[in-house]
């Protein structure tokens, strides 16, 4: 199935419809189209992903895993740091809005833009 996309003033999905709506959704993109499954899927109501799931969308996003291991060992020692260590090293599934999570991602540069995309992208992984 696709959608015809209405877009905001910051260029994000904002409306689907089925139907062209000229001047309003003229962007047609696929059901599976990342963009269309982070608005279906909103931030904070994201499903879990395992860890196999994110693993293979950072590398398929140009991300190795050693740069998310470089990133952790980067952090200031402390608390956060170690409980990034174990986070990447033992959970067995990840959720979005987990602080741990948040701060890997901060330490690799990604923009919260960026992290839902490849969510919605590893949902499907």
């Amino acid at each position: 199935m696709s959608f015809f996309v209405q877009r905001d003033a910051a260029g994000h999905v904002c409306g689907l419809y089925a139907l062209f709506q000229e001047g309003i959704a003229e962007e047609l993109l696929e059901e599976d189209n990342p963009e269309v499954l982070s608005f279906l899927n909103p931030q904070n109501e994201l499903p879990p992903i395992t860890r196999r799931q994110l693993r293979l969308t950072l590398v398929r996003s140009g991300i190795s895993l050693s740069s998310v291991e470089a990133a952790i060992a980067s952090m200031p020692n402390g608390l956060a740091k170690e409980e990034a260590k174990i986070e990447w090293a033992d959970a067995s599934t990840f959720n979005r809005n987990h602080p741990t999570l948040l701060l890997i991602a901060a330490a690799l540069g990604l923009t919260e833009e960026q992290v839902d995309a490849m969510w919605a992208e590893a949902v499907t992984a």
